[in-house]
């Protein structure tokens, strides 16, 4: 027998084997996979101890698994942790009813046999009797060519032979309705045998700490791992109680929308969500040769229109974004927030929403709209980020008086900053856009090319209120010296002219069934060696 330097024996067989229940407790939830955290309490010998947990997730991460001693006797330690899969059966099986499987079974083949061997013979019946009738019309003919004239034996032949053919054709349709049902019936009960064969089977997984303690004493054991199969994504409401136009109080939540089907149900856990990437391993990209070439320079010029969406989620700044919905977006800076209750996650791959975070903000509302995109007057509501940590990108539900509004998106926004939402269109605001494009003459001798675009809106208000509107239109805006983009201020309705962006803004006020009509004029010249 040998023994270590802690004094204790290496002895397989003196190695003490216990199981505990270690609940899972708390799970941190990452973008793609989701790390669990096991505790419990077990009163432990002194010696070489095995502890089993049963039942957690199959799909777990070996290489992730850690086990940690909590309130352990001195020169206690983990000697080792791995896991251990199996596979079993659904159901028990049952001797007794796979016996009668197989008796069932071999009664239905015999069936199929005897119901085949019936049609054969009635087949071979039937070609006997077609035979013969044939035979017999060879007969009469002959009869009647010698004068042997015998009406009422041919009639009494025939007569009887056809009735022989219809009772077999007669039998044949029974015995193929027969044979469909029998081989039905042979189907499933050989479905069956495979399944008792076969029993469906889940796998199982097993953690085993191997644990060295040098004197016995109740000891708390933890374990952590990763799982893959789990996720989580931010999910906001904003709450608007009132009608008017003003300064209100906007009710922002914010819940983290849960997904897992890793094998294991999380009872009454606490879920901390993280924006963190952890990965269990990666690889450099690979190098590629990056050939340069020259090509002779093109007397056209090439110039394509493109549309950009200038993004002000936080009015902090601006930046370029596209249509599609964010992920985690955290700003560069990893967060980790942690629910405010704990929850109950089954292994069902269904979204469950847990409340994170929630503030009070006042907002201002004012109606804008944008023709170009929408014919309608959106309530614009401006609000502050009152929370502790910023808004991470994702979706929100927007709730006006109690009543689902619409569903907008909201990008980072860091704490303490500015954002905007918009509550939908106002049913009292008609909106109408016209465009018209003219090209003028042109002088022979000028080296640009130039068209006219004049666009007309038209605003209506069928309300019994007075509306205040911020109308924005755009005009295009060039990057090339080849382009001009030129604003016809004359014959432009005043008040406003091209920003950076080319954003034009005027502020309106409609009466109750009040009209107003606003007028937009551009010229866009290029040079006769641009191609648009």
């Amino acid at each position: 027998m040998m023994t270590n330097p802690d004094g204790v024996s290496n002895d397989s067989s003196k190695v003490e084997h216990r199981s505990l229940q270690a609940p899972v407790e708390g799970v941190v939830l990452f973008e793609d996979r989701a790390q669990v955290k096991r505790s419990g309490h077990i009163e432990l010998p002194a010696g070489q101890v095995s502890v089993q947990i049963d039942n957690v997730a199959p799909v777990v991460a070996d290489r992730t698994m850690q086990a940690a001693l909590r309130n352990a006797p001195a020169g206690s330690r983990v000697s080792d942790v791995h896991v251990e899969r199996d596979f079993r059966p659904l159901v028990d099986p049952d001797d007794t009813e796979e016996d009668e499987i197989e008796s069932l079974l071999r009664n239905a083949v015999s069936e199929r046999e005897s119901i085949e061997y019936r049609q054969s013979l009635a087949r071979h019946q039937l070609t006997l009797v077609e035979q013969m009738t044939q035979r017999a019309f060879d007969d009469l003919g002959t009869d009647a060519a010698w004068g042997r004239d015998t009406p009422d034996e041919w009639r009494n032949g025939l007569h009887e032979l056809a009735n022989r053919e219809s009772a077999l054709r007669t039998e044949l349709l029974d015995l193929d309705e027969q044979l469909e049902d029998a081989k039905e019936r042979l189907a499933d009960l050989q479905h069956q045998s495979r399944v008792a064969d076969r029993p469906d089977k889940r796998v199982t997984a097993n953690v085993v700490v191997e644990l060295v303690l040098p004197t016995s004493g109740d000891v708390e054991l933890e374990i952590t791992y990763v799982v893959p199969a789990a996720c989580w994504r931010p999910m906001h409401t904003a709450r608007l109680n009132c009608e008017e136009v003003g300064i209100q109080t906007v009710h922002f939540l914010t819940e983290g929308c849960v997904w897992q089907n890793c094998g294991e149900d999380w009872h009454d856990v606490r879920l901390q969500f993280s924006t963190q990437r952890p990965s269990l391993g990666f690889e450099p990209p690979l190098l590629g040769e990056d050939v340069l070439v020259t090509r002779e320079k093109p007397e056209m010029v090439r110039v394509e229109a493109r549309d950009e969406v200038i993004s002000t989620s936080g009015l902090g700044g601006t930046t370029e974004t596209t249509d599609e919905l964010p992920g985690i977006d955290d700003g560069g800076a990893p967060l980790t927030v942690e629910a405010h209750h704990t929850a109950t996650i089954p292994s069902d791959g269904l979204p469950y929403r847990v409340q994170i975070a929630e503030f009070a903000s006042a907002a201002t509302t004012e109606l804008v709209t944008f023709p170009e995109l929408n014919p309608a007057a959106i309530t614009k509501v401006t609000l502050k980020n009152e929370g502790s940590f910023p808004l991470l990108a994702g979706p929100v539900e927007l709730v006006r008086n109690h009543g689902l509004a619409g569903r907008t998106q909201v990008l980072f926004v860091a704490a303490g900053e500015r954002f905007e939402l918009g509550f939908g269109p106002d049913p009292a605001i008609r909106v109408r856009r016209k465009v018209a494009q003219v090209e003028p003459d042109q002088t022979p001798l000028s080296r640009f090319v130039a068209k006219e675009h004049s666009i007309t809106l038209l605003l209506c208000n069928i309300g019994d209120e007075t509306k205040q509107l911020q109308l924005t239109e755009r005009i295009p805006v060039s990057e090339v010296e080849q382009v001009v983009v030129a604003f016809d201020a004359s014959e432009s309705t005043s008040g406003s002219t091209p920003d950076e962006n080319g954003f034009i803004k005027w502020s309106l006020e409609l009466p109750p069934g009040g009209r107003d009509t606003v007028r937009l004029r551009y010229t866009v010249k290029k040079r006769k060696n641009v191609d648009m």
